[in-house]
């Protein structure tokens, strides 16, 4: 009798901590449908970053990519012109929408994507950023990040909290 009432006790608090671990672990993760939008999100800042140091290049390795002995003096029209010296996606992998790509005045140009997770750092990180520092926050939804092809996007300047200067920010590439 008293083992049965073990037993009993045991399987009903083995079973409330099993339960208390898998809704800790989807609070503190969230559910793997969040995980994954995680992830598709960083795909798309991998293919943002890729895209913009492709014009990047474009724009200040003129040997390289736009086979002239001096540099381009203008943005490519669309991402289909421009050469590709690292191997980019010019197409969302999860929606097969393209990205956007709109060049503005000189070398300033602005890449669009549409986010499912909103990401703002608040200079506290679980994981390292190594990527550009640009790309590191973006609210949910469309979002366009605007960039300067004059100037490397691993080598940027992000702006500062509302009424402070931009910090100026390099971020190594790992």
């Amino acid at each position: 009798m008293l083992k049965d009432h073990l037993t009993t006790t045991f399987l009903v608090v083995a079973t409330i901590v099993i339960i208390a671990t898998v809704a800790f672990g989807f609070f503190k993760l969230g559910s793997p449908a969040h995980q994954r939008d995680l992830r598709a999100d960083q795909k798309r800042v991998n293919d943002l970053s890729t895209i913009a140091q492709n014009i990047y290049s474009f724009m200040n390795l003129p040997l390289k990519m736009n086979q002239s002995s001096t540099p381009a003096t203008k943005l490519p029209d669309s991402l289909s012109a421009l050469p590709q010296l690292y191997p980019q996606n010019l197409k969302d992998l999860v929606t097969g929408a393209p990205y956007e790509y709109v060049p503005r005045l000189g070398t300033t140009y602005e890449l669009c994507a549409t986010f499912a997770t909103a990401v703002y750092l608040r200079g506290l990180q679980s994981e390292p950023y190594y990527g550009p520092r640009v790309f590191a926050e973006h609210p949910a939804g469309h979002y366009c990040f605007t960039l300067d092809a004059a100037q490397s996007p691993y080598e940027t300047t992000v702006p500062g909290p509302k009424g402070s200067p931009a910090i100026p920010t390099v971020v190594p590439y790992r």
